[in-house]
């Protein structure tokens, strides 16, 4: 795990938003989409207790690094809903990644989707990471948007299970 670009994101956020309030930010390539994740979950200073993620792709230090996060009660549980055209694109990483999870007894799912959206429920409070970055690393201008809403939370969850459950994952 690049713990420097975990620090990174760490760095960056510094803390998290209150009830209602989001933080807005560019992401320069210092880290990548998946790094929000663990740097939220020491940002909370407790386990994530539901992770969703949607991404149009993944690579498999991401899927390495969240299977850790599983084995050491890090996160409980986590649904993964990325593209068709990545699975069918790059069916090692997939194919890896869905042995994997499912051995732990969590969801993955490939869709016609290129949304790119992380939900973060831990105790009572509900983050919202909107992005236009992918999990994997990406040298382009990324602007991820992270909020703290309970609404936001269950208007992106309800769709994003619906189509896990479409798709049988």
């Amino acid at each position: 795990m690049d713990l420097s670009k975990i620090r990174a994101a760490v760095g960056q956020i510094q803390r998290l938003p209150g009830k209602e309030e989001s933080l807005h930010a560019i992401m320069s390539g210092d880290f990548n989409g998946w790094d929000l994740i663990p740097a939220v979950r020491e940002l909370l200073n407790r386990p994530i207790d539901d992770l969703t993620i949607t991404t149009l792709g993944f690579n498999a230090s991401n899927n390495a690094q969240l299977c850790a996060m599983l084995d050491a009660g890090e996160v409980k549980r986590v649904s993964v809903l990325c593209s068709h055209y990545f699975k069918g694109a790059d069916p090692d990483v997939y194919n890896e990644a869905e042995a994997r999870l499912r051995q732990r007894d969590q969801r993955i799912g490939a869709a016609r989707s290129h949304a790119k959206v992380i939900l973060l429920a831990s105790g009572n409070a509900r983050y919202v990471v909107e992005s236009s970055a992918n999990l994997r690393s990406c040298n382009n201008l990324e602007q991820p948007t992270l909020t703290r809403s309970r609404p936001l939370y269950e208007f992106h969850r309800r769709w994003i299970h619906a189509v896990l459950d479409e798709i049988g994952s």
